[in-house]
């Protein structure tokens, strides 16, 4: 393979991954008073590596710095999830 192919093979690649990561489903988190990305990782993001990605995606200069009010962009993927008990309380219609 020549290596100007290699190239183009490279590059729609990468703008696939690009297309890809554009329509990410995304979660904006408000950033509260005592909040910081290592603490977000380890409480409501999927583990403590995640604050990495979220400053990338941020483009947060210094990820050590965010301020209260700030809002993230957080891919949903990186949100941890748990169920929860709920109670049906009305429904309307049929019901299986």
């Amino acid at each position: 393979m020549s290596l100007a192919l290699r190239h183009a093979v490279a590059l729609a690649c990468l703008a696939a991954a690009a297309a890809v990561s554009a329509q990410e489903a995304t979660i904006e988190y408000r950033v509260s008073e005592r909040d910081t990305l290592i603490g977000l990782s380890e409480t409501v993001f999927i583990g403590p590596q995640a604050w990495r990605e979220i400053a990338r995606l941020n483009r947060l200069p210094d990820p050590n710095l965010i301020r209260p009010g700030q809002v993230l962009r957080v891919p949903a993927r990186l949100m941890r999830m748990r169920a929860l008990p709920v109670r049906v309380s009305s429904a309307v219609g049929e019901v299986r």
